[in-house]
């Protein structure tokens, strides 16, 4: 499991850390397997989208427990209604850790809240009216969590995500 750093100082330590290690082991990364390369890659990625996440919406990963995620799939089903503007970004956040394990169901849940959302032009329904409410940074780090789930990795419908990046893209 990765890292998850929780405050923005911490984020911007953190990724110096990535960044001179990265360099450090350029030599190693050249020569190591494609198939290792790669992974690394993943990684990365997974980790700078996170804090990307986490830096769009402070606390969010504190939000909920990943049990408490991995028991209660759909955001949207949760009792007694939680705020969208937290609970979105840790499933988000959520998603982002657990690209390993495409097979969960938080992930089609998290790409399907999404994409309804997006469809939302209402912004008086409540309970959809998550994308009205973000700012421009957040929107931004909501349409590189879409882009990132065009990775041919991750088991999710392509066409809805890709539907849900040109909705998010448009506001």
């Amino acid at each position: 499991m990765l890292p998850r750093p929780s405050a923005t100082g911490q984020n911007r330590k953190f990724a110096v850390l990535i960044d001179a290690s990265n360099r450090a082991s350029q030599k190693h990364v050249r020569s190591s397997t494609p198939k290792l390369q790669k992974l690394m890659l993943s990684t990365l990625q997974n980790l700078l989208l996170l804090t990307e996440i986490e830096d769009a919406f402070p606390g969010c990963s504190e939000m909920f427990s990943d049990s408490f995620i991995e028991e209660n799939p759909s955001m949207l089903e949760i009792d007694g209604g939680v705020d969208l503007l937290m609970a979105v970004p840790a499933y988000m956040a959520w998603c982002t850790r657990n690209g390993h394990r495409p097979s969960l169901l938080v992930h089609d849940y998290t790409v399907n809240a999404l994409a309804e959302f997006g469809r939302t032009k209402n912004r008086q329904i409540a309970h959809l009216d998550f994308k009205h409410r973000c700012t421009a940074e957040q929107k931004r780090a909501v349409l590189h969590f879409l882009r990132w789930y065009l990775n041919p990795g991750l088991l999710v419908d392509t066409e809805q995500v890709a539907r849900s990046i040109k909705r998010w893209s448009a506001s």
